[in-house]
């Protein structure tokens, strides 16, 4: 929260120990009575760790961020070996960083919002969305 205790603080998101990280995801291709087909996604979500829960403290919940070594089996492991695979990530290995909070509003609708955030205290950052990588399991037909 800032300090008018109303407006909620965007935070930018990133691990220290992978320089690329995937969101466990699932993904699912269904037709409906027409025929037209209906392709569907969703970021898994967990109990949030105690960074996220004090950034994002109102749901308690996270995106589960898979660790380098569980990838492949959320991707391609048995069942089981996926949903091993989900685990809370160590709050240790994120890095929270405020940035401005034009990144919230849809007003800003203007090249501010595409790759570069004003960071606090860091200036400018460029920032690539093929950072954050969505891993997704297929759900079986």
């Amino acid at each position: 929260m800032q300090a008018d205790g109303k407006t909620k603080r965007p935070y930018y998101i990133t691990t220290n120990d992978q320089e690329i990280f995937g969101f466990a995801g699932l993904w699912d291709r269904s037709k409906r009575d027409d025929g037209t087909r209906v392709e569907s996604c969703a970021i898994v979500t967990m109990p949030a760790n105690k960074l996220m829960s004090e950034i994002y403290n109102a749901k308690q919940r996270m995106p589960a961020i898979l660790a380098r070594e569980d990838r492949d089996a959320w991707l391609k492991g048995a069942t089981v070996e996926a949903f091993a695979a989900l685990k809370q990530y160590p709050d240790t290995h994120l890095v929270a960083t405020p940035v401005s909070t034009r990144v919230n509003a849809p007003k800003n609708n203007d090249d501010y919002q595409g790759a570069t955030f004003y960071l606090s205290n860091l200036g400018m950052y460029s920032v690539s969305i093929a950072m954050i990588l969505l891993l997704v399991w297929s759900l079986p037909a």
